[in-house]
């Protein structure tokens, strides 16, 4: 699960695209399209690939353009290469532009 700091939460079940407005590469196969409104326009249209596995959540910088980085439960925070998936364990945040999600498994 993906708890949002705007106080919204969206359950990950599988693969999900996050992003203004975020769709799927030409012959690329997505569960979820995550729609994060976000006044700002610090959120790129497709920012962030999801990927659950386990109690984490594989999380994939899609080239935005205002960056993304993983703050584990311990406080280190790890910036994102575009297109290197990195994972995020329960009780870490992931944050894209300026907004940010924490991991957590569904209750």
């Amino acid at each position: 699960m993906a708890a949002f700091d705007d106080g919204t939460t969206a359950v990950l079940n599988s693969t999900a695209l996050l992003g203004r407005n975020p769709s799927a590469n030409e012959g690329e196969t997505v569960e979820q399209l995550i729609d994060f409104a976000d006044l700002g326009r610090s959120v790129s249209k497709t920012h962030l690939h999801l990927l659950v596995e386990g109690t984490g959540v594989w999380v994939t910088d899609r080239g935005s353009t205002n960056g993304s980085a993983i703050t584990s439960p311990d406080g280190v925070e790890t910036k994102l290469a575009a297109g290197e998936p990195m994972l995020a364990s329960s009780g870490s945040q992931v944050s894209f532009g300026d907004r940010h999600f924490i991991v957590s498994r569904p209750v």
